[in-house]
């Protein structure tokens, strides 16, 4: 059996303290930041 991870993240732009973040950027954070993290520290996630 595999273990889950769910994370809820916006989908379209936002508007941060002033700043416009787009959807590619929220993207690039996931890819680069969340998933490397999650993926690096559990074990026997897909």
């Amino acid at each position: 059996m595999y273990k889950t991870c769910f994370v809820v993240m916006a989908i379209g732009e936002q508007l941060f303290d002033g700043v416009r973040v787009s959807s590619t950027d929220l993207r690039a954070r996931y890819n680069d930041l969340i998933r490397e993290a999650i993926l690096e520290h559990a074990q026997g996630l897909r």
